[in-house]
């Protein structure tokens, strides 16, 4: 399944935008880097009223309607330096900031002063009883999902928070369905990185039943300023 399938079935990230403080956006211009084919996009346009909204896309799809496609050239950092914009958006799609310091200088360079980004980063998973599921189920299968999604994590917050100003980190909490956890960790911003095949994917989830019976995401989210 891709991005839109996903949301079609189970509104992940409708619910996921519901709960997010995301500004007004009448008057600024944004850039999403959230390589979530325009699902992202789609939610700017429809309800935060940017002026401008530019989208970078390494897929060769057709863009959604009043957005500003950018050409995904070279690499992230490269294509990045084609606009100046005041917000960044990334939703799920960090995993494709690389090489990491590269993507975050570029970031800098590309949002002007006073401009803002906001990332979710990945959605951590717990069962009803508290279980941190990722940690359990990365012991369990010996595929270390969980250190690698956390590591990640830290060196994107350090690395943001070397450059820019009021560096926040914040968390949301979502009921999620045992299937909609592995369909959306199957999905193109998460698996490749994960996972070194379907085989791995699924040998890492045949437990998660026996780990609990109800589960949240819980949504890993870093925002700042540029000075």
């Amino acid at each position: 399944m891709n991005f839109t399938q996903v949301e079609e079935k189970y509104l992940t990230f409708l619910k996921l935008f519901d709960g997010l403080d995301l500004e007004n956006g009448v008057g600024l211009t944004v850039c999403d880097i959230s390589f979530n084919d325009y699902v992202t996009a789609k939610y700017l346009v429809d309800k935060k009223e940017f002026k401008r909204i530019y989208v970078i896309n390494k897929d060769k799809v057709l863009s959604y309607k009043n957005t500003i496609p950018v050409k995904y050239e070279v690499n992230l950092a490269y294509s990045l330096s084609k606009v100046k914009v005041d917000y960044l958006t990334s939703f799920c799609g960090t995993f494709n900031f690389q090489p990491l310091y590269d993507v975050i200088y570029a970031i800098n360079m590309s949002l002007n002063v006073g401009g803002k980004f906001i990332f979710v980063v990945y959605p951590q998973v717990y069962g009803k009883s508290g279980k941190n599921v990722l940690e359990i189920l990365s012991a369990g299968s010996e595929i270390p999902v969980y250190e690698k999604l956390k590591r990640w994590y830290v060196s994107l917050k350090n690395g943001l928070s070397n450059i820019f100003i009021n560096v926040k980190e914040e968390e949301l909490i979502q009921d999620v369905s045992t299937d909609e956890i592995t369909t959306f960790f199957s999905l193109k911003n998460f698996k490749p990185f994960l996972f070194k095949n379907d085989g791995e994917l699924k040998k890492f989830f045949k437990l998660i039943d026996r780990v609990d019976n109800e589960f949240y995401f819980v949504w890993k989210i870093i925002s700042g300023m540029k000075i």
